[in-house]
Order: C-alpha cells, then structure tokens, then sequence
C-alpha cells in the first residue's frame, strides 16, 4: 500500500479494529509524512518538517498535531495553556486535551469533554459558574508574531544546543506567521529580527555566539514591551523568556511593572527554565501572572525544547475556551488558585494555575553591578549604559540613596580589594552627575560568595562582583531566616510553600563549613522589632524551624 492510500484511510470513519491495524502498518514502515501543500512525500526522521494538520504517530507529552474526534481516541492529558481576567474576577482560560502522540481531539461538545473547574485558596473552595466559550481551530486562527528571548549571560553554557533547537522549530510554523530571537544578558541583542517563517530558517545563525555578562531580564523585557507598543500589529504577539539562570542586574523596574504592562497590552509571557540555576519563584508567577505558562526542562532533556516551543505556538491557535465566574467576587483577592479536571472515561486528569487579580511581589535577590576578572577592581565598560539610567533614576528622585557592596572570591581576600570595586562604580555614576554623598560603600570581602571554589569557573566570576542596595526610606528592611536548604531545589519549593501561605519569601546562597547552603528568607517587616514579634508568632506553628531575625 503506498502513502497516498494510508492517508485516504485517516479520512475513513475508522472503527476500532481499523484503527489499530492503521497504527500497525504505519509503525513497520520507514518514518514519512505527506505534505498537503506539496506534491511530492517528505521522508526521513526529522520531525522539524511534519504538517501539525496530520495527526502525529510519536508518543509525546507536548501538542504537536491534531485529530478529530471521530477516529477513536483517548485523552492522556489536559493542560490549561492561557488565562486572561476579564471584568470583576471573570477568568477566561483555554485548555488543550491532547493524546498520547500529542494530537488535539478536535471538534469535542461540552458534553464529550467532560470538564470541570473551581477557584480555590487555602483550602477554601469559592463557589462558581463555569461555561463553555468556543472552539479555536487551526485554518480560523489569528496571525501569531512569536518573540523569543534567549539569555546568553555568563550562567549559560548550552546556548549554542538552545539555538539549533530554535532553528529546529522554525520549519513548523505556519508560513504566514513570523518569529524574532534575541540573546539577552545586561543588553539585548536581536540575531533575528520579525521574519516571516519561510524566511527565517536561513537567517538564524547557531554560530559565533558567547555568553557573558550578568542576566537583565527585567530591564529586556521592558524593552521588548516597547518595542512591541511601538509597532503595533493585528497579530497576537507571543514572548518566550528561555532562562538559563536568574534575573540579578535589573535595577530600577521591578517583575511587578513588567506584568501590569504585557497585561495591558495583552501579551503572555511564557518562561521555559532550564536547569537548576533557574528561580522558578520568580519566573513561574512573572508567567502565570501575565496569563501563560511556565515549563521546567532539566539540561538532560534538552532536545524537548523544539516541543515546548510548538505547544507554546500552537496552543495559541487551537484550543477549547472556557469562562469561570465566582458568585461573589472580592477586592481584597491577590490570587487564587483554578484547579481544573477531565475526565477521560478511565481517569481524571488534573491541572492547576495561579490566578493573579494583582501583580504579585517577586523578589530579585541580586542587583548586580558588574563582575570582574581576578584582581581587577575597575567596572566593565558595558555596564556603563547602566549606570547612566542609575543616575538619570537618582537624579529623577531626589531622596533615595544608593548602597554599594564589593565583593572578592576566595583567591583575592583582600576587603580592600572589594572596597576598591564600589569605589570605582560609585566614581562612574558621580560622573553622570549624582552627588557622592548619596552613597554608601561596603566592603563584603569573601564573606558572601554565590558560588563555592569547587563550582565551575564561569559561575566563580559571579563571586567577584559589585551589587546595588537602594535605601528608600519607604522600604521595610528587616527580615526573617527560616529553614536552611541543602540544595537550590529544596530552597525554592520552601519559597513556594511560605507564599501560598500568604508570605513574602527568597532564598539566597550561603557558605557553612565550606558547604554551599541556603537560607530561605521571609521579608517585608519594618523593623526588627515586627519581625522578632513575627517569629513568636510562627514559632507556635512551626516549632522545628530555628528562625532569626536577619
């Protein structure tokens, strides 16, 4: 039987035993796949070049194809991809049931779906309506422009990996939708502007491309909401943050300001962490605040980024669109959590979200000013486009004061040296015209490294570093130590359990005993005084944690 004829079958009302004897042919013939768009049969493993209208024969935990309905199927996950509020605690959201191979079920009835959703928070269920919107499909849906932001700072060690996977997803998009990647650390570099998807295969180079640098997330994503603002278009805008690391040199905006603005211009942010440098705490609510989703995928499986990215794509153009409405809705709600289920006529298959009615608060941990080579004590010139915006922000408010910390690593363990460091960048913003009686040097020494000595190289060069503190007399400085974590994984899922409890809470690395640890931190108390009062409070609840203020 050739292809031409096997594809005739998949438009036959297959019953059940057709269907599995379909499955066998295909599984003992070579890997191929008819285009609609072409004539001729493309063959060969690569799934780069398969049409997502065909349905997919690979198992997969990521959408890449769709089926209707009326072939036999089972529905091995469901998955809330997009949630948007619409007027007084209205939540729009969209899922995408997906089977074993990644297809869509298409064409499913309210009824067939069997779905259901509520908002909750801890542990309090709030009585709601759930209706059904619609059905998004392929050939109706609207031009998507995907923005993809790839950091490439001094934590990254994969990236050129990163970028073929890029490349990779490229041939799947639809021809009339266009796609942009930039590499990112303090600044923003675009290795490929908007192009069409035809167009930008060949255009972006996996070649020639270092990583160094701190990561300026915050101050890049800015600058892409800008720039999207500026140039406005009809086509949903897409952005995919790809961390290697965590964001520690923005200064001025906070996450919060990056969220209230993509929510004003209606443009998701979805983040796929890779590795374990990534601070989830910070970028799944920056994601899921601004209405997408946040993936984690460990190095190891690095070659199911091109995956990720599709589902990311494409769930932005099939999907079936729900509306939850609580009875009552209440001003005083931060957040909620929607738990969501569908059942498949075997098992019920679960997912959740955080709703976020206002901009949660994301501590950055790190502001870092500059690195240093060993020995050095002069900032890098391409921090100095930094600390202009600095002084023009110090100029702009007038009471704010500025504290700067030097910091050397175990071979340089002069505190001189790390004075000398915030000498020197306090003298580059006094040159942008800041009095330098509004600073406050440190010298830290080796005392506070990020990385211990048996860490690789590129990580130790974090250790030589200047960081900033602003001193606001607004600000609510002290602060509560609770658990020490042995490992960044444990630190941030203590980071996650204190804010579902309605804390604020990060984490940061210490040494002990020449052993890397980490002390989860509770912040956001005035004085110490409020946060001694504080730990008799939690001491009750939490009695094998030794708290302390900080």
């Amino acid at each position: 039987m050739n292809i031409i004829g096997i594809k005739k079958m998949i438009n036959l009302r297959l019953n059940h035993y057709s269907f599995i004897i379909f499955f066998i042919i295909l599984s003992i013939m070579p890997q191929c796949i008819y285009s609609q768009d072409k004539s001729n049969i493309i063959t060969g493993s690569d799934s780069g070049t398969r049409d997502f209208r065909t349905p997919s024969i690979d198992y997969s935990d990521y959408l890449c194809g769709q089926m209707s309905k009326d072939v036999n199927f089972r529905i091995s996950k469901m998955k809330i991809v997009r949630t948007k509020i619409v007027d007084k605690g209205n939540v729009l959201f969209n899922i995408i049931p997906i089977d074993q191979f990644g297809n869509f079920i298409q064409n499913l009835t309210n009824k067939e779906l069997e779905f259901d959703a509520i908002l909750e928070k801890d542990y309090v269920k709030y009585k709601s309506m759930l209706k059904f919107q619609s059905e998004s499909k392929l050939e109706k849906s609207k031009k998507t422009n995907l923005h993809i932001l790839v950091e490439n700072s001094i934590l990254t060690t994969n990236l050129q990996d990163i970028l073929r996977q890029i490349r990779n997803l490229i041939p799947k998009l639809m021809p009339t939708d266009s796609i942009s990647v930039s590499l990112f650390n303090q600044k923003i570099q675009n290795i490929l502007p908007i192009e069409s998807a035809q167009a930008a295969y060949l255009k972006l180079s996996v070649e020639n491309v270092k990583c160094s640098g701190t990561n300026s997330a915050i101050n890049v994503l800015y600058q892409k909401l800008n720039e999207l603002e500026t140039h406005k278009s009809d086509a949903n805008n897409i952005i995919v943050q790809i961390y290697t690391g965590y964001e520690n040199s923005s200064f001025i905006d906070t996450y919060g300001d990056i969220i209230d603005r993509a929510k004003d211009l209606n443009i998701p942010i979805y983040t796929v962490g890779i590795g374990t440098k990534v601070r989830s705490f910070q970028t799944q609510p920056l994601s899921e605040a601004t209405g997408a989703r946040y993936y984690d995928l460990q190095e190891e499986n690095l070659e199911n980024l091109s995956a990720i990215l599709n589902e990311i794509y494409y769930s932005d153009k099939v999907f079936y669109q729900y509306k939850l409405t609580p009875d009552a809705f209440s001003e005083e709600w931060d957040n909620l959590v929607m738990q969501a289920a569908l059942y498949n006529g075997a098992d019920f298959l679960d997912n959740f979200v955080d709703i976020y009615f206002k901009a949660p608060d994301i501590m950055t941990t790190n502001k870092i000013l500059a690195i240093y080579d060993k020995e050095e004590s002069f900032p890098d010139t391409n921090s100095f486009e930094s600390y202009q915006m600095i002084a023009l922000y110090m100029q702009n408010n007038p009471t704010i004061k500025m504290e700067i910390t030097g910091y050397t690593d175990n071979e340089s363990k002069t505190t001189e040296l790390a004075l000398s460091r915030a000498d020197k960048v306090r003298d580059a913003i006094v040159s942008f015209g800041v009095n330098p009686r509004r600073f406050v040097l440190k010298s830290a020494g080796d005392e506070e490294p990020i990385y211990t000595s048996s860490a690789p190289q590129n990580l130790l060069a974090l250790n030589r570093r200047t960081e900033l503190k602003w001193l606001r007399e607004e600000d609510k400085p002290a602060e509560i130590k609770g658990e020490l974590a042995e490992s960044e994984f444990m630190a941030d899922q203590f980071v996650i359990t204190w804010e579902k409890i309605g804390y604020k809470a990060y984490y940061k690395r210490t040494v002990i005993n020449g052993e890397t640890m980490y002390k989860v931190i509770l912040w956001n108390y005035e004085t110490n005084e409020q946060a001694a009062e504080e730990i008799n409070r939690l001491k009750a609840t939490f009695q094998d944690i030794e708290f302390k203020v900080e």
